[in-house]
């Protein structure tokens, strides 16, 4: 069902749409179950995740790797390590976006390892759907122009305002076009970026 990686291509794009068009059904709440992970990557999904997170050579580093990547015991490392939940995490945090194509949101939101490593690893950010949604909007926009937002400074400058903008003004419970314009705004007047 997935796409086996060949050299750096790695289909991640391909490989999140089939993870969760094949586990359409599966809940949130389910998909933090460790054991449905580690029962995929070590059974259907074994020779995928051989090629895509090749195991070491060297003992040591070979037990670490193998722990991250078929086992999954913490929620950070089911939504980021997991071979194969990561793909169904990343998938379902796309699909929260309304009115954005599956597709269109994840080639944006996996178009630079740096931005997606910046959003999952805030929780707060990943959980909040209209934050989220604002960000990734904002992705997508960025990946049909300038790609301005994909620039590793401009991206974590834009994170380090919002979470500092986030720590006196709750912005999860903002209506998405308010967080809209606090984006622009950042954007705009804070990073000097217009068009993204």
């Amino acid at each position: 069902m997935l796409k086996v990686p060949v050299g750096e291509e790695f289909y991640e794009v391909e490989n999140c749409l089939a993870v969760h068009a094949y586990l359409s059904e599966l809940t949130p709440y389910d998909a933090r179950d460790e054991r449905l992970w580690c029962h995929l990557t070590h059974t259907v999904l074994l020779d995928y995740v051989r090629a895509r997170w090749p195991i070491p050579s060297d003992d040591e580093k070979a037990v670490a790797h193998i722990e991250t990547h078929f086992f999954a015991r913490t929620n950070r490392q089911i939504e980021r390590d997991n071979a194969a939940s990561r793909l169904w995490w990343m998938s379902h945090l796309c699909t929260r976006v309304a009115g954005v194509d599956q597709k269109q949101a994840l080639d944006a939101f996996l178009f630079r390892a740096d931005v997606r490593a910046n959003i999952i690893e805030r929780p707060t950010i990943a959980q909040s759907t209209n934050v989220f949604s604002v960000i990734l909007r904002g992705l997508v926009k960025s990946a049909a122009g300038k790609k301005a937002l994909f620039e590793r400074k401009t991206f974590r400058a834009i994170m380090m305002d919002l979470n500092s903008i986030g720590g006196f003004r709750l912005l999860d419970v903002l209506p998405e076009s308010e967080i809209h314009k606090i984006f622009d705004s950042v954007m705009e007047t804070r990073l000097g970026v217009a068009g993204y």
